[in-house]
């Protein structure tokens, strides 16, 4: 397994800052969300030089909702693609639909995904570019089904950015259960913790939650599992979460014990 973490945890650092912290908690990738407050990054580089850093960006992290994508939604994607290629990015995060954990996905609007996985390797082959799109398990794609389904109406299947916590939290399923239907997909793994406070989950740092962080880091070596786990603290979202080092010293700690 290799291991990093997500911008979103401390928003307003660069990219050369990201890296220098990735290095001192000796992680091995940056996945990409927001840099310096903006979450535009293709606007961000568009009249910067891309500067030299020791650790890789793994994944750039786009705003689209397949099942939902309008034109102008799709050009934005588009910007991301490009952008992907100026910084040798082997990923591009998008997500399945709009909606809450739980909800119903239309036919159609499974439909409409598949059309626009299409559409988005076709132009891929047509630029030449390298990036390989990975959808996601969040929202109402938090339920693993619904990315079956929609492998079901691809030529060849769009594999994912298994958001472990949201396929546990709103599903009730165990790491082991999710793997056994999404598992041969899954090239990226995003890893956060929660305690309920009254009926409300609270982010708490790596460890120290109710989350089966054990038995997820098991079943990902029982595996054999080699691609990359992030780190996702959100306090570009919660700014109420303690500094990302604090939680990244944690994250070093869980890895530490696990693998």
């Amino acid at each position: 397994m290799i291991f990093g973490f997500s911008s979103m945890g401390q928003p307003e650092l660069s990219l050369e800052q990201c890296a220098d912290l990735a290095k001192k908690f000796a992680l091995d990738f940056l996945e990409l969300r927001v840099l310096e407050n903006t979450l535009d990054l293709p606007a961000y580089f568009q009249s910067k030089e891309i500067p030299s850093v020791s650790v890789p960006v793994r994944i750039l992290g786009s705003s689209l909702r397949l099942a939902d994508a309008q034109e102008s939604d799709l050009a934005e994607f588009f910007q991301f693609a490009e952008l992907a290629q100026r910084l040798k990015v082997p990923y591009i995060r998008v997500f399945g639909s709009k909606g809450r954990e739980g909800d119903e996905v239309s036919f159609e609007k499974f439909q409409k995904a598949a059309s626009v996985v299409n559409l988005i390797r076709e132009r891929a082959r047509e630029n030449g570019w390298s990036f390989e799109i990975l959808m996601e398990t969040h929202s109402a794609f938090s339920l693993p089904e619904y990315s079956q389904k929609l492998n079901e109406l691809l030529p060849e299947p769009l594999c994912l950015i298994w958001d472990s916590y949201h396929t546990w939290k709103f599903t009730g399923e165990q790491p082991a259960e999710t793997w056994a239907k999404i598992g041969d997909w899954v090239r990226h793994v995003h890893y956060k913790d929660s305690r309920m406070v009254g009926e409300t989950p609270q982010y708490v740092l790596p460890g120290e939650g109710e989350f089966p962080t054990s038995a997820l880091f098991d079943l990902l070596r029982e595996r054999r599992y080699e691609a990359g786990v992030s780190l996702e603290w959100e306090k570009l979202w919660h700014k109420e979460l303690q500094p990302l080092e604090e939680a990244l010293e944690k994250f070093a700690q869980v890895i530490s014990s696990r693998i």
